[in-house]
């Protein structure tokens, strides 16, 4: 039996200029003098103190004592601050949060008020324990030249601050760009004229043909039960299920047979799922080389 899968794909050869902050196309750029580290509160000594350990020093600031999170000095980019903590513990240990950039208040005031939106920052840039499942997550990016902390009022545990360093790294969206690169619904711009694929066992249909970039790839499923037998491969690396490639961390059977099943429609910057509509899309860029 014949199944019909629907497809549309936006190739562009991969010649083509770039916006020199674009995300998407960032990730393909290789820095090679940059470095992505992490600072957090896990027990190096084994043993699994997270909730108490704590590896920084403290400091006199405006009179007060603070407990350091995350000094670097040099250029860099703070990328995410997370803190996972019980509520009621942070209602009790967090009391005041200070970011310092190049020696220049980013944010001094209320923990509850950072990540609540209170302050200059809202969702999705900061992300309170309801809107993070959990956590209590910022994405603000923090750029800096020569030095940045952040400083914590009293007993900081559960934490996680990562960043990146390197000549060159503070580079980055502003946090106005940030959100707006998070929220735009990119799977709906513009209209896509949808082509019919006769997909058959044994008989694969090509998309693309490289030398090209593929920053689009939208599929139509007419039925679940296709999910379970269609993969996809790019150049001469091994195919992988559908769902795999659209950020599922699942395989089509699995979802088929109610195994796992996808909670209602999942939107990122990167992917796209409907399970009602059975429609699944993906803006990850693609390199194809000669011959792929």
């Amino acid at each position: 039996m014949r199944r019909f899968i629907t497809v549309a794909a936006m190739v562009f050869v991969s010649a083509a200029s770039a916006a020199p902050l674009d995300p998407i196309r960032e990730l393909l750029v290789s820095h090679p003098g940059w470095q992505t580290k992490s600072v957090t509160s896990h027990d190096f000594w084994g043993g699994n103190g997270d909730g108490h350990y704590f590896g920084g020093k403290q400091i006199q600031y405006k009179g007060q004592d603070f407990k350091v999170l995350f000094h670097e000095r040099g250029e860099g980019l703070i990328q995410r601050f997370l803190i996972s903590a019980r509520d009621e513990e942070i209602k009790r240990d967090y009391l005041s949060l200070v970011v310092l950039v190049d020696g220049k208040e980013a944010y001094a005031g209320n923990f509850f008020d950072f990540f609540s939106g209170k302050g200059p920052w809202k969702s999705p840039l900061v992300n309170d324990i309801k809107e993070a499942a959990g956590s209590y997550v910022s994405y603000v990016p923090f750029a800096f030249k020569s030095e940045a902390m952040i400083l914590m009022r009293s007993n900081p545990h559960f934490y996680q601050v990562t960043y990146r360093e390197g000549p060159g790294s503070s580079a980055a969206l502003t946090a106005a760009e940030t959100a707006e690169f998070m929220t735009t619904p990119w799977w709906a711009e513009g209209r896509t004229t949808y082509n019919a694929l006769d997909i058959r066992p044994n008989r694969p249909a090509q998309l693309a043909a490289g030398p090209a970039l593929v920053t689009r790839l939208k599929l139509r499923l007419w039925t679940s039960a296709q999910l379970q037998h269609l993969k996809i491969q790019v150049g001469a690396q091994p195919p992988v299920p559908l769902a795999f490639f659209f950020g599922l961390g699942v395989s089509g059977a699995e979802l088929d047979h109610g195994v796992h099943k996808i909670p209602g429609v999942i939107n990122s910057a990167l992917f796209h799922v409907n399970p009602r509509g059975l429609i699944f899309a993906s803006r990850l860029p693609i390199p194809l080389r000669e011959g792929e």
